[in-house]
């Protein structure tokens, strides 16, 4: 370990250890909701005198530090803006409205825009992005028939962050981006410059983060949510855990590029490239701290000594959004008719700033990735795509067959490129289950309400209800509806989007392609792993690489991203070029892959991070205000999600019903409700006249309290005791304790019958899924126990303490414990050496017995080899044959008693009155050597003796 991460990972630890040495004091004193909040915002202030340096903008006093935010693109209905560091994005209490107030303020005290563009930009503060952007485009085209939420803005960079935003001019577009957040069809990439020299390789990291006070603040801190990092954790007041609390998980690819060194002190430093799925607040920043490499300069995750260390050379956070891939449906296309939305790709270069320091303040030792620009990032822009097409790769004519397949349907490349980056049983699963969306039997459809997406719910079944809940204040479920009459007014601009077919093959293979990416780095890959070779074009010549150059430029100066390989033939000096076009390393341009473009897929021709700087670095849209909403238009509900005459008047029929039904029960309550108070008032009285009082504290109480009934880690399914404020520990249950009841309860869904969930009776949680390890309401253990087990463990009758496994469904058997799947365990008695037993991890059940799910265990060759035979026993699923006899054994009547059998060896003429059941099979693995199977049960022996039983 290098002595720079050291430094800087102790420093850290000690940082911790003091914040918590805090924080615990505050939250041993929390014994009401009140004082959990007064709690959370005192050790907020706690870790600011040991963490960073907030408040602190040195980057805000320096010429040229801020600067004003710029349009990128300018679309139909979106905008693209480059957001600066030291802007703020939302931070009005009264969000639009305080927006507003600012706005006409300021608007008052200036003659027109540019002097209230110079009045901010000079004010020496730090100020609203939404406030400079209703500024400039005014604030008309916000509609009140569908008003977009946040003024149009889908996204957030921190303050010290800067990147492209994407903003809605309309209520469609906002929605229909807002869905490729949720579904992770939005790419983003950041890059990053942090302390120490992180592992070269590619990882993928999952991790529950926490806000210790309220994460929508300035002065917002997040932690790793576990004991050792986080005060809060399953903190408790009263009863219940901290409700509402922001919990939430992040998903971060990262991958270091290049090693660098301080040149004044030799403090080493890496580059990192970084993906991220969830978008969490600060995930970045987070992830790389929890991994032990915090950020540069970091103003909130870095110890307070590091941090104001670095502000010294690095004045704000080296951290940046530089590239950001989504689709836009609303227009202007190129070919609207073939292709009616747009792949929208931009490139954010690492400012000046960040360039200049790493030239001048560090020194390179070491670039990890030759096809890497250190200031733009990774040659493919999603980390995983090379790895993925190492190890799933197709040939040509692969290629072509499964393009030939989307053609027919209708789907472009964008989708199908995604859908060759799996496997090829998962490519052929998707091909053959595949209906377009206007498929009655498909189960995903657009709500003509929100316009949200919805599918089929965790159980696999048609959601003929939005699953979506609405901006509003009470947070009310969305009342939108998969059929409706014909004569449904639609929101204004309301788009069935899944009805193209590129958008709703993305929408099915997008998910795929994400849990393909993080499984192909559950295990360790070779650092010198690069893409496989493919077939490649022609080498650039100085002129033609001069011409795509100047290309390129005035490409970049009129608001592109660069050339698609395909629109290469139009530049000039590249119509008779073989693609893909081959480049020089050393070269002001470059080709990179977009998300999910892997073998034989298109290449992005670019310029540099460096050259796009130079010539765009300044470039902006000349954006004027709107003089009203942006004018749209509607499509119309597809024909599954009309309803006929026929379906309406049962619909109204059903309804009907059910207002009576819930009339005739209300009727029923209220009667109830009614002699209520008097049987109330009698208990009361009751209670009163004993003289029952609240009880004060007492021994009783205390060791209720006090003690704990634990689970043992060592040894599964059974419980301990122990005391938390002695430590002492014991096996037995201490005297007076009560086991607290159970919080959870087993209830059946009212919308789906005979589908169940579990509902949490404290914090009011619901899931589909059983809590693990605790005992729950509502689920009746003797008819559990009482249910048919079809596998038995069976003790050997030939080999005294030694089992076999049976089972009464199939007629298998098994020497070997069958293996189970989550949550059920095999596990090693701890006891009995060399015994086996189950063990449920949700329901805390064990036994000796394999549970149904379970399957046969792989066998050596003697077991396969019995397995073979024992398998000629079966016929179908009736489980083992009856009527089967072994080999050489014959079944006759006797000829002296009239209407009984005995059985004969044919080969040895012995005879016997009962049925033989044992067969003399080869060993396969012991050359001249016999042993003997048993052909009902599929018992194996060595011992000669069993054919006497």
């Amino acid at each position: 370990m290098n002595r720079s991460r050291e430094k800087v990972t102790e420093k850290s630890e000690k940082a911790r250890k003091k914040f918590f040495e805090k924080a615990n004091i505050y939250v041993k004193a929390i014994r009401s909701e009140q004082d959990l909040r007064d709690a959370a915002q005192k050790c907020t202030e706690e870790y600011f005198k040991v963490f960073g340096r907030w408040g602190l903008q040195p980057l805000l006093y320096m010429k040229g530090g801020k600067k004003n935010p710029r349009y990128l693109i300018d679309r139909d209905e979106v905008w693209v803006m480059y957001k600066p560091p030291l802007w703020q994005m939302g931070g009005r209490a009264q969000g639009d409205k305080g927006w507003q107030s600012a706005i006409k303020k300021l608007t008052s005290e200036t003659k027109n825009l540019d002097a209230a563009k110079a009045k901010i930009m000079t004010s020496g503060e730090i100020n609203n992005l939404q406030e400079w952007h209703g500024l400039c485009t005014g604030m008309k085209w916000l509609s009140s028939n569908q008003e977009v939420s946040d003024w149009g803005f889908v996204q957030r960079l921190d303050l010290e962050t800067d990147g492209p935003v994407v903003i809605a001019k309309t209520w469609r577009a906002q929605s229909f981006i807002k869905l490729q957040m949720s579904e992770h069809i939005f790419g983003k990439a950041y890059m990053c410059l942090v302390h120490g020299r992180v592992e070269n390789r590619i990882q993928y990291v999952k991790s529950r983060f926490a806000s210790i006070a309220d994460a929508n603040t300035a002065s917002a801190v997040m932690v790793r949510y576990d004991a050792e990092n986080d005060p809060f954790y399953n903190q408790h007041y009263n009863v219940g855990r901290w409700q509402n609390r922001d919990v939430r998980q992040a998903e971060t690819f990262f991958k270091p590029i290049a090693y660098y060194k301080k040149k004044d002190d030799g403090s080493e430093f890496s580059l990192v490239y970084v993906n991220i799925l969830s978008g969490i607040t600060h995930q970045v920043r987070i992830t790389m701290q929890s991994v032990g490499h915090p950020l540069v300069s970091d103003d909130r995750y870095l110890p307070k000594a590091e941090a104001m260390s670095d502000i010294k050379w690095c004045p704000r956070n080296f951290l940046c959004e530089v590239r950001s891939d989504w689709f836009d449906m609303c227009g202007p296309h190129k070919d609207p008719e073939r292709r009616p939305y747009t792949r929208v790709s931009v490139e954010n270069p690492l400012p000046k700033l960040f360039q200049n320091i790493l030239e001048n303040t560090l020194t390179l030792t070491e670039k990890l990735d030759p096809t890497a620009d250190l200031f733009q990032g990774c040659q493919y822009w999603a980390l995983g795509d090379q790895e993925l097409m190492n190890d799933y790769p197709k040939d040509r004519a692969y290629r072509s067959k499964v393009m030939r397949w989307g053609q027919r349907r209708g789907i472009h490349l964008d989708a199908m490129e995604r859908l060759l980056m799996l496997k090829r049983e998962d490519i052929e699963d998707i091909m053959r289950k595949y209906r377009p969306q206007s498929h009655p039997k498909e189960e995903s459809w657009v709500c003509p309400y929100c316009m949200s997406m919805n599918t089929a719910d965790k159980w696999g079944e048609s959601n003929n209800e939005c699953s979506k809940r609405l901006h509003d204040a009470k947070r009310s479920m969305c009342p939108g509806r998969r059929t409706n009459s014909a004569d449904t007014t639609l929101p204004e601009g309301w788009r069935n989007y899944l009805g193209n077919p590129t958008i709703h093959m993305l929408t099915i293979v997008n998910r795929l392609w994400l849990d393909a990416r993080r499984q192909i780095f559950s295990k360790r890959r070779p650092v010198w792993e690069k893409a496989p070779a493919e077939v490649e074009g022609d080498f650039a010549t100085d002129a033609q690489i001069e011409a795509l150059h100047a290309r390129l430029i005035e490409d970049a100066t009129s608001g592109g991203y660069g050339l698609q390989q395909e629109e290469l033939c139009q530049v000039k000096g590249l119509e008779n070029a073989k693609m893909p076009l081959r480049l020089p390393p050393d070269c002001p341009v470059r080709r990179v892959r977009l998300p999910a473009r892997g073998t034989g897929s298109q290449w992005t021709y670019t310029l540099t991070g460096k050259e796009r700087l130079r010539v765009a670095g300044e470039f902006s849209f000349n954006v004027t205000p709107l003089k009203g909403p942006v004018e749209v238009d509607a499509d119309e509900l597809p024909e599954k999600m009309v309803l006929s005459d026929e379906d309406l008047a049962q619909q109204k029929a059903a309804e009907a019903c059910r207002l009576k039904a819930v009339i005739s029960v209300g009727e029923q309550t209220s009667m109830k409700d009614d002699s209520r108070p008097e049987g109330l008032k009698k208990r009361v009285k009751a209670q009163e006249s004993t003289g029952a009082k609240s009880d004060p504290p007492s021994k009783k109480q205390k060791t209720k309290e006090s003690w704990k009934k634990l689970e043992s880690t060592t040894n599964p399914g059974h419980f301990y005791y122990i005391n938390a404020e002695t430590g002492e520990s014991r096996a037995d249950a201490p005297p007076g304790f009560e086991e607290a009841d159970p919080v959870w309860k087993r209830l059946e869904s009212s919308s789906k019958p005979g589908k169940y969930y579990y509902h949490n009776l404290e914090t009011g949680e619901s899931r589909i899924e059983r809590p693990r390890g605790v005992k729950v309401l509502g689920e009746d253990s003797v008819s559990k126990q009482a249910e048919e087990r079809h596998w038995q463990r069976v003790p050997s009758k030939t080999k005294l303490g030694q089992f076999y496994y049976f089972n009464s469904k199939t007629g298998q058997n098994e020497v070997k414990p069958p293996t189970v799947q989550p949550p059920w365990l095999l596990l090693e008695s701890k006891s009995v050496k060399g015994q086996w037993y189950y063990w449920n991890e949700d329901t805390a059940e064990s036994s000796e017995h394999p549970p149904n799910s379970a399957v046969p265990a792989p066998r050596d060759p003697v077991s396969s080899t019995a397995h073979a035979v024992a398998a000629k026993t079966t016929s179908g699923a009736g489980g083992a044959s009856k009527d089967r006899l072994p080999a050489g054994w014959e079944e006759k009547m006797s000829g002296s008693h009239y209407g009984k059998c005995y059985y004969i060896n044919t080969a040895t003429q012995e005879t016997r009155w009962t049925r033989p059941v044992w067969e003399k099979v080869q060993s396969s693995t012991r050359a001249g050597e016999h042993y003997y199977q048993n052909i009902l049960t599929g018992e194996v022996s060595w011992d000669d003796r069993v054919l006497s039983s």
